[in-house]
């Protein structure tokens, strides 16, 4: 099963189009994402050829708060920390063949979650992405990630280039 990198997310805690705008500064390419509706969240995206950095941001506390999606969870609980990289997320065609694989590893899995963000111009970009976490709690695992529909391919390869097979996991 492959996995290519698809994003690293950065916790931010005020607006990310001024992380974005930054990097535009700097010569980056950069858009503003749009909100997650659903987790009381919102981003923007600094592209690094077909991979990206994704600054998220909590946008209504009540509904971030509530949200089951873990790397929301993860985003409120560590308000306290302050800004910075909070997770990798590596891409895949075969998301619920990983979900198999980490419930016979005995690994707790959440997900295949569906995922959306509504973009300035209205339109959606929808995915899935499943969490998988080990008995030790450690190290987190980087979540995976299915984009849905026409374009689903066009992040593929990017920055670290080709895919990866993880046969250890």
């Amino acid at each position: 099963m492959k996995l290519s990198f698809d994003h690293l997310v950065h916790f931010l805690y005020r607006p990310p189009l001024e992380a974005s705008d930054r990097l535009k500064k700097a010569g980056f390419h950069t858009v503003a994402g749009g909100r997650h509706e659903s987790w009381g969240t919102y981003n923007s995206l600094s592209y690094f050829g077909l991979s990206y950095v994704e600054f998220l941001v909590v946008e209504f506390p009540d509904i971030a708060a509530s949200a089951e999606n873990p790397l929301v969870r993860q985003l409120v609980a560590e308000a306290t920390v302050g800004e910075g990289m909070g997770q990798l997320a590596f891409r895949t065609d075969e998301i619920e063949r990983w979900a198999e694989r980490f419930e016979q590893r005995g690994y707790q899995v959440t997900g295949p979650l569906p995922g959306s963000r509504k973009r300035e111009d209205g339109t959606f970009i929808q995915w899935k992405m499943l969490f998988a976490e080990g008995a030790e709690k450690q190290r987190r695992i980087p979540f995976l990630i299915r984009f849905a529909g026409p374009g689903s391919s066009v992040h593929s390869a990017g920055i670290f280039g080709g895919n990866y097979e993880w046969s250890s996991i």
